[in-house]
């Protein structure tokens, strides 16, 4: 199936614009999705099941996840290994991309921003917001580095490079990315729409990495 020209280009536009116009959407319902959850840290006892489910997700938008696709891809299906290359580099592209806007942006992870510790006031999304990054200021322990979700990001880019080789999962990768945009949520890691915003960037640096045509 051809995946180059116009066609492919407005489809991945539509899809990151979307994404997009999600991730400022999702800023007005920032702060009362971030306390909630903050608040409601043992809602999970009655469910147990459905909880761990969601946590468990967050293995498909992390390293070692992508890891585990890798081998998974080069042990089952030794036709594709000439592919790996190209899935390989999807991946690093997709890791490094959100990695590198979180060392411009200071955004506070809702677990801080709701802990108490937090200098200021909480009743507007804008004070989650704190500016430009310095290497100075950087913070190795994560607390202002919300923005964007790299875990979603890599979790996009993870699924649309196994879309790539195996199409008919696209539902099911789909799927796996909102499990992981929802982790990160549940566990007071991001704001919503530090999630979409993630993803948006996943997709939009993947697609770009995909060949001119796939079969």
């Amino acid at each position: 199936m051809p995946n180059a020209g116009p066609k492919r280009i407005i489809s991945l536009t539509r899809a990151v614009a979307t994404l997009l116009l999600l991730a400022g959407g999702a800023l007005m319902v920032d702060l009362p999705v971030a306390r909630w959850c903050f608040e409601h840290r043992d809602w999970a006892t009655p469910w147990d099941d459905l909880y761990e489910v969601i946590m468990l997700s967050e293995i498909f938008g992390h390293l070692w996840g992508a890891c585990l696709a890798v081998v998974a891809i080069f042990v089952l299906d030794p036709e594709k290994r000439h592919k790996l290359w190209r899935f390989i580099l999807i991946l690093c592209v997709s890791g490094v991309a959100p990695n590198l806007i979180k060392l411009l942006f200071i955004r506070y992870r809702p677990r801080f921003f709701f802990s108490g510790d937090f200098p200021g006031d909480t009743d507007t999304v804008l004070q989650t917001f704190g500016g430009f990054q310095t290497l100075s200021a950087w913070d190795l322990a994560g607390k202002y580095l919300s923005f964007p979700s790299g875990h979603s990001c890599l979790a996009c880019g993870t699924a649309v490079a196994l879309t790539w080789l195996y199409p008919r999962g696209k539902c099911l990768f789909a799927a796996l990315v909102a499990l992981v945009m929802l982790q990160r949520v549940v566990c007071s890691a991001h704001f919503p729409s530090d999630t979409f915003a993630g993803a948006a960037i996943g997709l939009l640096v993947a697609s770009l990495c995909l060949p001119k045509e796939t079969s």
